[in-house]
């Protein structure tokens, strides 16, 4: 579906969407937990049904409810090999990749073709004991581990290290797992680490390697997830713009890297008040400035399109892990705000963005099949001189299924313009 969106004034209250991040955590440990585990607020959206739907060859049942998702868990998998299809959701393939490895004989993945590319890199053919035959559309890997002490690389992604820390109850009690180019503060290794001990399971952290307390084994959990900072973000930014518009449902002492939009928007000159649970603008206009996102990439699209209305020029800095993400999210984002009327260039490691007034809009922008470049893109048409024609939008299916409902419930103006019968 196309949608076209006219210049709008946003106003009300927005509560944003549970934590896809945390969901992912909490789905893969209340299945490995035996016994039932209740999961209150979670998100339902394609990247976390991915996850469910491959925990369920691993065993643990579900049961989908209004607010909340009932476990099953399976505790240790039984060993047999296994071809899955997995259309999107690096976390899901990323994370459970090792668990797969550990009781299958043989797996094969069938997906994108982009999807493929993102995770046949130098951190997963690292791993000893492993063969692995690719092909345009599939992977397929065999054998199992060979090594007790695992060497992993935080330079491209953290959700493969996740998978392992998820995978050492598993490995046996000499079991390790050392990083590099990374440390264990980094946010998405936190949440991790955050989930498994909800669900019994701690660790011994020293420097950079990290083992299983010898007297840890998973159990079953009551849960709740907590808002989504990475979605959230997408309405800070809005409320920038639209003063009259406030964000419920973020926990500001979360461990969620992506709490650092708020870090991020205060060093540009905007402050916000905090009333209970509520967060609302207060003063303050955007300004130049250099900022760093190596540990929080998802705010990278939404992060360049705020700046593009800043009074002077911003930096932003560790950009790298962008041209692993759904799209090449640097070059995406470049692409939409300049043909939005902006100025955006890349350097080597960033991004720099001129900032301007106000951008004309009047343009067709692409999906990119990136859900978080729709969004960013939807909140700069709500500000631009002229309406902006977004396609296929239901790429925010992938974490956020009701973001176009919430924009038409806080004032957004669009009508269809294309879909498919």
């Amino acid at each position: 579906m196309d949608l076209k969106i006219f210049p709008s004034k946003l106003k009300g209250i927005i509560e944003v969407p549970a934590s896809k991040s945390i969901t992912h955590r909490y789905l893969i440990c209340a299945a490995l937990s035996k016994g039932k585990s209740i999961i209150k607020n979670p998100l339902i959206c394609d990247d976390t049904l991915a996850t469910i739907d491959v925990l369920k060859q691993l065993g643990a049942k579900f049961k989908i409810e209004k607010d909340q998702i009932i476990v099953k868990g399976v505790g240790k998998p039984k060993l047999t090999d296994r071809t899955l299809t997995i259309l999107e959701s690096a976390t899901t393939l990323r994370v459970l990749l090792p668990i797969l490895i550990l009781f299958s004989k043989k797996v094969t993945i069938t997906s994108t073709k982009r999807l493929i590319d993102r995770i046949y890199t130098s951190d997963l053919l690292d791993l000893k004991g492993l063969d692995f035959q690719r092909r345009t559309y599939s992977i397929t890997i065999t054998g199992n581990f060979t090594e007790k002490e695992f060497l992993l690389s935080g330079k491209i992604t953290t959700q493969l290290i996740s998978g392992m820390i998820v995978a050492l109850p598993f490995l046996g009690e000499d079991a390790k797992v050392k990083v590099k180019d990374i440390d264990f503060n980094n946010p998405y290794i936190k949440l991790t680490i955050d989930a498994l001990n909800k669900f019994g399971i701690n660790f011994v952290i020293e420097d950079d390697v990290i083992r299983l307390d010898n007297a840890s084994k998973f159990k079953a959990n009551d849960v709740t997830v907590e808002g989504d900072f990475s979605n959230g973000a997408v309405w800070l930014a809005a409320s920038v713009f639209h003063q009259e518009l406030q964000v419920k449902g973020l926990n500001l002492d979360s461990i969620q890297g992506d709490k650092k939009m708020l870090d991020f928007l205060d060093a540009m000159g905007v402050k916000f008040r905090v009333e209970e649970d509520i967060i609302t603008y207060l003063e303050g206009s955007l300004g130049g400035i250099t900022l760093n996102i190596e540990e929080t990439p998802d705010l990278a699209p939404i992060l360049v399109a705020t700046a593009s209305n800043a009074d002077g020029t911003v930096i932003i800095q560790g950009t790298n892990k962008l041209s692993y993400k759904e799209s090449n999210r640097k070059l995406a984002i470049k692409e939409v705000c300049n043909l939005l009327g902006g100025f955006v260039k890349l350097g080597d490691d960033s991004i720099i963005i001129q900032g301007k007034a106000k951008l004309k809009g009047d343009a067709t922008i692409a999906s990119y099949n990136d859900h978080r470049i729709v969004m960013a893109t939807a909140i700069l048409a709500t500000i631009t001189e002229n309406p902006v024609i977004i396609k296929n939008i239901e790429v925010v299916n992938k974490s956020y299924p009701n973001f176009f409902k919430d924009l038409a419930r806080l004032g957004a103006r669009f009508e269809v313009v294309w879909w498919k019968h």
